[in-house]
């Protein structure tokens, strides 16, 4: 049987075209890249727009779109209204996290005083900054994979922190002061990407 431009049906699904006229185009050489290209597209985002397509009306039904994006919330402040804060221990967080921070003993002094100082609430922003999740898994920052860390990175003080959330990575220029410190991760966790164009 030939393969045609058609998603694999299954006990939940039935198959779909994957194109115009999908039922109909067989796949050969020339074309295979395409039908990968629509099958991978298929499978990752259009099979699920009608189950998002529910959500976000629900969703919409109790906070209206039009009044998300003029509300100033960023995506971060909003996961955390909708998750709710964490307990997140600053003794339990410094006990299990890495540092790789040479010659910077004072900066990292300075960022845990920082996050014992934090309200709970701008913890979770600062772990949501780091990680992408304002919340912990089960076994608690001990459990988190992979483990938490820092990194001190020498030369522009005046840049402001970064984070790779897939590594789970703070990444801190060299300050010079607690103030300094406090200055640009406000400003950080303050001007996370918005909403954009839902």
């Amino acid at each position: 049987e030939p393969l045609m431009f058609m998603s694999a049906a299954t006990e939940h699904r039935v198959s779909k075209e994957l194109c115009p006229d999908g039922a109909t185009k067989r796949v050969t050489e020339e074309n295979k890249h395409e039908y990968l290209q629509l099958l991978v597209k298929h499978y990752l985002c259009d099979d699920m727009q009608d189950q998002i397509r529910v959500i976000l009306t629900g969703f919409w039904d109790i906070f209206p779109l039009d009044i998300l994006k003029n509300s100033g919330l960023t995506h971060r402040e909003l996961a955390l209204l909708i998750s709710g804060f964490p307990d997140l221990d600053p003794s339990d967080w410094r006990a299990n996290t890495d540092v790789n921070s040479e010659g910077h003993a004072q900066l990292i002094g300075w960022f845990w005083q920082m996050v014992e100082q934090m309200p709970e609430e701008d913890r979770a922003k600062l772990l949501h900054f780091a990680t992408g999740s304002s919340r912990l898994p089960v076994g608690g920052f001990e459990a988190m994979s992979p483990k938490f860390n820092i990194v001190v990175e020498d030369g522009e003080a005046d840049h402001l922190p970064q984070a790779h959330t897939c590594a789970n990575q703070l990444v801190l220029p060299a300050y010079e002061s607690l103030a300094m410190l406090k200055t640009k991760m406000k400003i950080a966790l303050a001007n996370d990407e918005g909403f954009g164009d839902l």
